[in-house]
């Protein structure tokens, strides 16, 4: 007998706040999630005809026929516009001239246009339904909605009405697809996550999609060290710029930030439009203009507001590519196209150099090293005990300052030259990973 969803709700509940999809499966429901959401606008008309989820017909579509439009949701069978009738369980329906009017036919059987209640338990146990109950009496969670998830077991009904225990489903239940959906999708997050309990700690997460050509750096390196910096910036070398390094997953959402804004700042600087800065959820310019980047390089109407042919456009770009040429610029090729900023920069750090010069030259003056390095050298020690001594007078100290001018301006000399350096640093980051869209800005 099969059982009511009032007398099975809190064992799909449980069941879907414990499932994980398992690791080596992970990619292949990624992977899915994406094209239903691809094919979001054709799941949505049959939304409109039967008010069942998109996400849930798009989820019952790849398990019945691999998200082939051809194949009708009932059972999969590729009848669309043959002219022929099921002839498999449901057997007779149709014939039908489109797989929107094959999929509304095959809800309205179960009556699903009568509920109202989409809860992730409601999803769980119409998917069952919809396939069968059979496995209830075998004692066994049934595939066609727990495959490839960690509740999935042995055994499975390889055709109508014969069973194998010892057969492995190995195409991805409808538990298993949802849940990735909730990883890639933000509003499918938004209208699932909240309805069911959370996922328990320690679960492990979705990989992020990996970035397989060299197009955007999507980390800035670590800054180089000082004495480095300043002896190769001396010299009139820059630092170098390191490989950025692979991007690490760390939270980040601010208190008051929206979770599917930060799930759309994730994906636009994984997918390399890193001027979208730290994912907070919180909107700014920032996002604004990783927003408004994305939709012109993707020939989407202009703007930098948030909708689904975004998201859509999205869940399917690969990563942002860039020219060769600025993934490898360095300082003197922002120089040679004539970056103000750069040559800015450039002039701080010559002024840097000028003043640490001017405070040699003077240190010399003052002292008399060249005549008296004995003396010097004892002056050095007598300086630093004296400023042990003056320093906690405000007069002493101002009076030593002036007195010491020399040591100040190399100091502020040295300052000067270590961050015009990282500057510079900075802007070649900058132009390589298409933030200053010119060298010349």
């Amino acid at each position: 007998m099969a059982p009511t969803f009032e007398a099975a709700r809190k064992g799909y509940a449980a069941m879907w706040a414990a499932a994980t999809v398992k690791t080596d499966r992970r990619s292949a429901a990624e992977t899915v999630a994406r094209r239903i959401i691809a094919g979001r606008a054709r799941y949505e008309a049959v939304q409109r005809a039967t008010g069942v989820p998109w996400w849930w017909i798009g989820a019952i579509h790849d398990r019945e026929s691999g998200g082939d439009f051809r194949g009708v949701l009932h059972n999969g069978e590729r009848i669309i516009g043959a002219g022929r009738k099921t002839r498999l369980v449901p057997k007779g329906r149709g014939p039908f001239s489109t797989w929107e009017e094959a999929a509304t036919d095959a809800l309205k059987l179960k009556g699903l246009q009568k509920i109202t209640d989409w809860s992730p338990a409601r999803m769980l146990y119409e998917a069952e339904r919809f396939n069968g109950f059979g496995y209830v009496s075998r004692g066994v969670n049934s595939p066609y909605v727990w495959a490839g998830t960690n509740h999935q077991q042995r055994g499975k009904y390889v055709r109508d009405g014969v069973w194998s225990a010892t057969a492995w489903d190995t195409q991805l239940g409808v538990a298993a697809v949802l849940r990735a959906l909730v990883d890639v999708s933000p509003e499918v997050a938004a209208r699932i996550a909240p309805a069911g309990p959370a996922k328990p700690a320690g679960a492990p997460r979705a990989a992020a999609p990996a970035v397989t050509t060299v197009p955007t750096p999507i980390a800035l390196p670590d800054r180089p060290g000082l004495w480095r910096t300043l002896l190769g910036a001396l010299v009139g070398r820059d630092p170098p710029v390191a490989a950025p390094p692979a991007p690490v997953a760390r939270p980040g959402l601010a208190p008051q930030g929206d979770p599917a804004l930060y799930d759309l700042q994730v994906m636009l600087a994984a997918r390399g439009w890193t001027m979208v800065g730290r994912p907070d959820g919180l909107a700014g310019p920032n996002t604004a203009a990783a927003i408004r980047t994305f939709r012109a390089e993707r020939e989407l109407p202009a703007g930098d507001h948030v909708d689904d042919e975004l998201r859509a456009a999205l869940a399917k770009s690969g990563p942002r590519e860039i020219a060769a040429s600025r993934a490898a610029a360095t300082a003197r090729d922002l120089r040679q196209q004539g970056s103000s900023q750069v040559a800015t920069l450039d002039s701080i750090g010559w002024l840097g150099r000028a003043l640490g010069l001017g405070g040699v030259v003077g240190g010399i003056a003052e002292s008399g090293v060249l005549d008296q390095a004995r003396e010097t050298l004892q002056g050095v020690q007598d300086t630093a005990a004296a400023i042990g001594s003056i320093a906690t007078t405000v007069i002493g100290v101002v009076q030593w300052c002036v007195s010491h001018w020399w040591l100040l301006a190399i100091a502020a000399g040295l300052w000067l030259v270590f961050r015009a350096a990282t500057g510079v640093l900075r802007l070649v980051v900058l132009f390589r990973q298409g933030v200053l869209t010119r060298a010349d800005q």
